[in-house]
């Protein structure tokens, strides 16, 4: 109207409006429903990381301990350390190193009454299931007891 333009001033107006709209808009997160979904992804993550971590970890210890008691077999010439495992190796076999675990828990942990049968009748008995597999399954899951952790 008195010559000046109107371009600037209607420019400021909108910025107004934009920095109101800003402001209707930047509500509180908590509100969002939305906001939660990426702390509980990061959660499962962490989590599933974790349990991850454990199972490698699982997996290092146990492949040690094998590798361990290979070792020792080795540096004895397997001779010694064949002895007292008729039964173990009948059952795991020759080429499994579970029958040496096995063997570690007999010598290191169970009980005397245990150990004195096993010394005295264990040739015996493995000479009597070696043509008894449903026999060994079943001695090999409560053997698997004493071997997991």
């Amino acid at each position: 109207m008195l010559g000046r333009g109107g371009g600037g001033s209607l420019q400021a107006g909108q910025s107004v409006f934009g920095q109101a709209g800003y402001g209707l808009n930047s509500a509180p997160q908590y509100l969002n429903p939305e906001a939660g979904l990426g702390f509980i992804q990061n959660q499962a993550t962490n989590a599933a990381n974790m349990y991850g971590a454990q199972v490698a970890a699982d997996a290092t210890r146990d492949a040690g301990f094998m590798s361990g008691l290979g070792s020792i077999a080795g540096g004895l010439g397997g001779g010694m350390i064949a002895k007292f495992c008729w039964v173990a190796r009948e059952v795991y076999g020759a080429n499994n190193p579970a029958w040496m675990a096995f063997r570690f828990w007999m010598l290191n942990e169970s009980p005397s009454w245990f150990f004195k049968l096993y010394v005295k009748y264990g040739e015996r008995f493995a000479r009597f299931i070696s043509d008894k597999p449903r026999l060994k399954a079943r001695i090999r899951m409560w053997m698997d007891t004493k071997i997991r952790r």
